[in-house]
């Protein structure tokens, strides 16, 4: 290594060259990556669905669900197995540990699934498979004046042409209504003709077919012999005949049943603004670009509405909006931020040495680009923070070596030389320091949890910047300052530069040197001071004057409204209760418009979701991009939901879209008797109700419509009838039975026999229906019996959907805040000590835990705590591997939690809350720390090493490093002032991490100037004491220090090899 840097501080060309190569390969590498919102994110999460028609939700659980979970059991990599269990449908999600093999536990989840061979007979195969994390790039709305099937043929043929395109992963379709072709037959004409539900279904199956006969050899020729009667709509198959009289009469398939075009229910009716239309969400993965795959959909959008005049392609939703306001805000920021580190290090330092530190900044910005794509790192919110984050951090070693270079050409020393022994001397602190705070930033890498997945970014594009910046500061730096003329002698300072430097000697000699005599002269008042600040910083967030979150708010510029009414409610019921809420949202909009200096509208176009199920319906409102927007999401959904009033007839309303951290509150409860949750959700549900700082409370135990269970009697035995002849009947008349599927264009459409519901309008013609039984001697003989002469029909209502955590049934009760900017944990404490203790403590066998939010910054927690000790213990080691000293390396420790006083402070000023990103700062400050106490320790060891007396050498290293960390500490500060002010929507996620760092830092250096030559000054007169004690007899200062030691051990040994 000493011979290569020596190579370039004699040929500067090579450090030329390596900038050269930095610049070039660096700016391809940036065109070639790819921007998303977030950044890639890998799934964890395998899915196992699992569809029975017809089957109620308990049948699910019992009869799949169960059956999974079981099989599932000592599966290695599985955290944790959520299931859900509803009508027809089982869907199992197993999330998979952070380090498992993805793909290994893929297969060995499949090939547990697979060998489950006790389903139900009419279970489906279920589908196993891992979620992929896909983004919305952009929503599209087609609306047009032609039918929903023209409709249809219009969206299939869009999402054909998008999806083939480069950085298009998906178009998910929404609204495009799957039709059937409904048979619906009538009791009373099948009776009349003597015919059963089975006999229409073979009559239909059997003369609607295309079949070919074979193939006839003849003179010259083959003849193929096909039979052509499949018919593809209502009116042709209304004349299929189901049965033939003796008399050689016909009885038309028409004569027995209604057959429609219809669509099949639970499909879901999209409208835009009013207009009947479908929806297309064109998705992106975050290896692809979102902006090139926006500008691609626009470029179709003008065509399409350019070639098509009865159809007009809308884009209601643009992704890469809020993409690109992020990534200018942050390159806004970045640049002013780096534009005032330049500031700073312009007046502060001779300006050649300023320009040649401030080099390092963009060369390690395009290495980190070079680099870190290879690590899966893109451009997006995060990775840009993280360049932001290191803007200060890059600079702070140059400082170090380019003031050390100076000085050693001050006295005396030929220019290379000066670099040469510039850099030898801070070499090792330098070096130290950079790989303590790689060792802090190491933490992102292990954190778990949504935030984990988020801030990984951040931790990777500062230890690239980190370790690109100390290769700069190696080889690049002391190169160009060796062929500069800022070493050049006898030249004087310039104005700005002079007037620096007296600024910078008059704090030093009237503040900072008064200050630090005082302070090492009266130890316990200073240290008091210290500790005091400390402490009430402390006591500000235990008292709640300075508040906790868990999480930032990010703001949307989408916001939802989700309606639930109760169980059976009728589509037009619906409809009419959801269009009370829509009849708000143009008066709301004109509301917001005429405060507005430009009159734009807040909300731009809205979409009404019908369905899928009758009773649900949901409005999504696309609001004005939030930087021209400048008011926050919920704001606008709460006015809509003030003006709304409450809504009595529905089940469920929530006004707000769902936080990317998981709900506010969420109270889940667990346990084996399923009805004391119930009953224990119940009593939780009403109680959160009370409460005027929730809305959108809801629990997943809600009940079904009403329900009739079939219960065999004692005469149906005797008559040979099976329970199973009932079901399958039943299941087959209203469920409907598929007869068929034809392939109409690029549709499916099923052609489906059921009994018409107008001859099953009251509970009365379900118990008039007929059960036909064989003769199970004369299989073409049936007998005929009404259902209420076989069965009992009992009226209940059943859970709607059934749900287990790890195997054991649980309930949970979410809500969400009416202001999300409150703190969180005071709303989550509040309602465990007034409500869910005095309830639990009724149901002794149920256990709780707090999910959403609250989960995941445990989660994050649990994980940081962790890896954090076996970090500090990484860094002890190399500070004590630095100083040779446990007792200097604690000293340099105790100094971080002081921090803590810049953060409080900051937080205060600002006016927001603590949150897991605050103290994500506090990791970033703690490196800093230890960087600079590691420059100024090993000066304060090297003067004691040259003779130094103790006192003297605090004075003298304090005093000589006072420039150097008051400018890492200012430009660190500069470069993320403009972040910390900025007012944007888009930035609020970060700020408190910026805030943190920042005033962490001027807080840090007070510490280093002041505390940390007290604390050796402490340890120096408890050194003395303990040598004292031992030795009986008073020592110098200096002559207790390790510094010392360590130089009279070498000396002694030296004579002893001699």
């Amino acid at each position: 290594m000493k011979s290569i840097v020596k190579y370039f501080i004699k040929y500067p060309i090579a450090a030329d060259l390596l900038i050269f190569l930095f610049s070039i390969i660096g700016i391809m590498s940036i065109l070639q990556m790819t921007k998303s919102r977030f950044p890639e994110i890998e799934s964890k999460i395998v899915t196992i669905e699992t569809v029975m028609p017809g089957a109620s939700p308990v049948e699910m659980e019992r009869g799949v669900t169960m059956k999974i979970e079981n099989q599932l059991q000592g599966i290695t990599g599985i955290k944790e197995i959520n299931s859900s269990s509803q009508e027809n449908v089982s869907i199992v999600n197993v999330e998979l540990k952070s380090k498992a093999n993805k793909q290994e536990a893929l297969s060995d989840i499949k090939n547990a699934v697979d060998g489950i061979g006790t389903f139900p007979e009419d279970t489906e195969t279920p589908s196993v498979h891992l979620q992929e994390m896909k983004d919305v790039a952009s929503t599209l709305m087609l609306t047009g004046s032609v039918t929903h099937r023209q409709l249809k043929n219009y969206a299939d043929d869009i999402k054909q042409q998008l999806i083939v395109k480069k950085n298009i992963a998906d178009v998910a379709l929404t609204g495009n209504r799957p039709e059937e072709i409904e048979i619906a037959l009538h009791e009373t004409s099948l009776n009349r003709y003597n015919l059963t539900f089975n006999q229409v279904a073979q009559a239909v199956s059997g003369a609607n077919i295309d079949v070919t006969a074979g193939t006839v050899e003849t003179d010259g020729q083959q003849i193929t012999v096909r039979a052509l009667g499949k018919k593809y709509s209502a009116d042709e198959i209304d004349d299929i005949v189901v049965k033939t009289t003796p008399s050689g009469g016909k009885v038309l398939l028409k004569d027995v049943a209604e057959v429609k075009e219809k669509f099949e229910k639970g499909s879901t009716e999209i409208m835009l603004n009013g207009k009947p239309g479908i929806k297309l969400e064109v998705m992106t993965t975050s290896k692809q670009d979102i902006t090139n795959a926006v500008d691609m959909v626009h470029n179709y959008i003008d065509t399409f509405n350019t070639q098509n005049t009865t159809c007009q392609l809308a884009m209601v939703e643009d992704g890469s909006i809020v993409v690109n306001q992020r990534i200018n805000l942050l390159l806004e920021n970045g640049l002013m931020g780096m534009l005032l580190v330049l500031l700073v290090l312009g007046l502060f330092l001779n300006i050649r040495l300023a320009f040649w530190v401030a080099i390092s900044i963009p060369v390690s910005m395009l290495g980190m680009f070079i680099i870190a794509p290879g690590f899966g790192v893109n451009i997006n919110m995060f990775s840009l923070f993280g360049l932001i984050l290191a803007l200060g951090l890059l600079v702070d070693h140059g400082i170090v070596i380019a003031e050390n270079i100076y000085t050693k050409y001050e006295k005396g020393l030929p220019a290379n030389q000066a670099a040469w022994e510039g850099l030898k001397e801070v070499g090792s602190p330098v070096l130290i320091s950079v790989v303590t705070t790689c060792l802090f930033f190491l933490i992102f890498f292990f954190l778990e949890g949504t935030m984990g997945d988020l801030i990984a970014d951040v931790g990777y594009t500062v230890l690239i910047i980190l370790i690109v910046s100390l290769a700069e500061a190696f080889l690049i730096l002391p190169a160009h300052i060796a062929h500069s003329k800022a070493l050049k002698r006898g030249k004087k300072p310039g104005k700005v530069e002079a007037f620096t430097n007296n600024i910078f000697e008059t704090i030093r000699l009237k503040v900072y040197k008064p200050v630090l005599s005082f302070s090492l002269k009266y130890k316990l008042p200073a240290f008091a001071f210290f500790m005091v600040a400390f402490l009430l910083s402390v006591a500000l967030l235990s008292g709640k004057h300075l508040p906790f979150t868990f999480f930032p708010v990010v703001d949307e510029d989408t916001q939802s409204i989700q309606l639930e009414m109760p169980p059976g409610t009728s589509k037009s019921k619906t409809k009419h209760v959801i269009k009370i809420i829509q009849s708000q949202i143009e008066p709301v909009n004109e509301y917001y418009k005429s405060k507005r200096e430009d009159g734009k509208d807040v909300i731009q176009d809205y979409i009404l979701q019908m369905g899928p199920n009758d009773n649900e319906a949901t409005i999504t409102l696309y609001l004005l991009n939030g930087e021209t927007r400048n008011l926050e999401g919920f704001r606008i959904v709460n006015t809509i939901r003030n003006r709304v009033g409450s809504l009595s007839e529905a089940a469920y309303v929530n006004y707000g879209t769902p936080s990317f951290f998981g709900a506010a509150l969420s109270i889940e409860l667990t346990g084996t008797n399923f009805n004391d949750l119930k009953r224990a959700a119940e009593e939780i549900y009403k109680g959160l109700k009370t409460m005027p700082e929730l809305k959108s409370i809801q629990k997943d135990d809600e009940e079904s419509g009403e329900e009739l269970i079939v219960q065999l009697t004692p005469e149906a035995e005797a008559l040979g009838v099976s329970l199973r002849d009932i079901t399958e009947q039943l299941r087959s008349g209203i469920l409907g039975y598929e007869i068929q599927t034809l392939q109409r264009g690029n549709e499916e459409v099923a052609i489906n026999l059921r009994y018409a519901n107008k001859d099953l309008n009251s509970f009365e013609d379900i118990k008039n229906l007929k059960i036909k039984v064989s003769n199970p001697e004369r299989v073409w003989e049936t007998t005929e019996y009404s259902l209420k002469s076989v069965a009992k029909l009992v009226s209940t209502r059943s859970t709607k959907v059934k749900k287990h955590e790890n195997g054991l049934p649980i309930v949970t009760v979410t809500a969400e805040q009416v202001n999300p900017n409150e703190p969180t944990p005071e709303i989550q404490e509040k309602v465990e000590k007034e409500l869910l203790k005095p309830i639990m403590h009724k149901y002794p066998d149920i256990n709780y835990k707090f999910g959403g939010q609250s989960e995941a910054a445990n989660e994050t927690i649990a994980s940081t705590r962790a890896v954090t000790p076996i970090i500090l213990l990484l860094v002890f080691f190399s500070i004590v591997i630095n100083f040779r000293s446990f007792r200097q390396a604690i000293i340099v420790f105790i100094l971080i939690p002081f921090t803590f006083i810049g953060v409080a402070v900051g937080h205060l000023i600002h006016g927001l809350p603590l949150s897991m990103l605050s103290f994500y700062g506090i990791i970033a400050v703690a490196g800093i720390v230890i960087n600079d106490s590691l420059v100024f320790v090993t000066r304060f060891n090297q003067l004691l090493q040259t003779g130094v007396p103790f006192n003297e050498a605090v004075f003298q290293a304090g005093n000589s490093r006072f420039r150097a960390v008051v400018l890492t500490s200012l430009t660190t500060i500069a470069g993320l002032a403009p972040l910390i002010f900025e007012t944007s929507l888009q930035a609020q996620l970060i700020i408190p991490m910026a805030i943190s760092l920042s005033y962490g830092l001027i807080a840090s250096t007070l510490i280093m100037l002041i505390l940390l030559p007290l604390l050796l000054k402490f340890h120096n007169s408890i050194s003395i004491w303990f040598y004292w004690l031992w030795n009986g007899e008073k020592t110098a200062p200096e002559t207790v220090e390790p510094a010392v030691k360590e130089l009279k051990q070498l000396k002694e040994q030296n004579e002893n090899d001699e």
